[in-house]
């Protein structure tokens, strides 16, 4: 592979990250068959959030400027959230930045992502009554280590006022 980079003007690779299982395609039963509702929905800007939704059978659904950086676009994230809570009872949304600003021991970036996400989340209120939206990262990442670290992870669940919802 490196012998092809280099003849393209591309420098060679130097890296490998593997995780866990690679090349496996975990065994998972469906969301659907799990809960006895809809197969859900995910909003993330990662691959591997998307894919572990897709593999579940949830609707991955695609957000402009959704990614894994901190600047990803969580209004448009928490915006797609109500709207797919009027299809779905469960939404997850995954949002990155504050891991990002963490390895980048960066407290004042992480602070920054988590105002941009609370200012996004009055929105979720208006459709509180539809669906449980959950929002959260993926690890801890404290900027004191820059590493991911055992620490809880953030978790907020709007649950249905009424339990209601859409099938």
């Amino acid at each position: 592979m490196n012998v092809r980079r280099r003849s393209e003007g591309k420098g060679p690779a130097n890296e490998l990250l593997v995780r866990g299982g690679a090349g496996r395609v975990p065994d998972l039963p469906p969301f659907r068959q799990v809960h006895g509702f809809s197969g859900g929905a995910c909003i993330a800007g990662i691959p591997m959030i998307t894919g572990i939704c897709a593999l579940l059978g949830m609707e991955v659904i695609k957000v402009e400027g959704a990614t894994g950086s901190l600047y990803t676009n969580v209004d448009g994230k928490i915006a797609a959230a109500v709207e797919a809570s009027r299809r779905h009872r469960f939404v997850i949304v995954n949002i990155k930045g504050t891991d990002v600003a963490g390895h980048d021991r960066n407290p004042v970036e992480k602070k920054g992502v988590i105002e941009r996400a609370d200012r996004a989340m009055g929105r979720i209120l208006e459709v509180a009554d539809r669906a449980v939206i959950a929002v959260t990262g993926d690890h801890s990442t404290p900027c004191s280590t820059g590493e991911h670290s055992g620490d809880p992870v953030p978790l907020l669940v709007f649950p249905p006022r009424t339990g209601g919802g859409t099938p």
